[in-house]
């Protein structure tokens, strides 16, 4: 039974561009499993059983919550959907924030993936160094709520 322990083993020591097959990825999205990393100097990449891409110049935060990424409040202001502001209420409640983290220190490499959610952690290697400290969770663990 795949896991985010397995996952993340699975995972550990990839290379850059190389993080996660088609298969391992459709695999983790059966398993309810999501899988983030770094990519580029500007991006994070989310998939399994959540899929998207976050713009990251520099690090972001963003919320995910069991539909995926939280929309911008404002943005479904304005848009003055009743149907989606309702979705966003009903998924407010279970989100948690992810912070993906440029250039950190410790450890010494490219990106850092950190949130407060229950996971398990792998590294992506660039030339024999370090890339990214990625993330591997269950979905699960959003419906326990925050």
């Amino acid at each position: 039974m795949l896991n985010a322990k397995s996952l993340a083993e699975t995972l550990n020591g990839r290379e850059y561009l190389n993080e996660i097959t088609r298969e391992e990825s459709r695999a983790a999205h059966d398993a309810g499993l999501v899988v983030v990393t770094g990519y580029s100097d500007d991006g994070v990449t989310i998939c399994g059983a959540i899929v998207d891409e976050i713009g990251a110049w520099n690090g972001a935060k963003f919320i995910v919550c069991p539909d995926g990424i939280l929309p911008d409040f404002d943005q479904l202001c304005d848009r003055r959907d009743e149907a989606e502001m309702e979705k966003y209420f009903r998924n407010k409640v279970l989100a948690r924030k992810i912070e993906a983290v440029w250039s950190p220190s410790d450890p010494d490499a490219s990106w850092l993936i950190k949130t407060d959610i229950p996971h398990e952690t792998f590294d992506i290697m660039r030339g024999g160094e370090l890339f990214c400290r990625g993330i591997v969770f269950a979905i699960s663990e959003l419906r326990k709520g925050a």
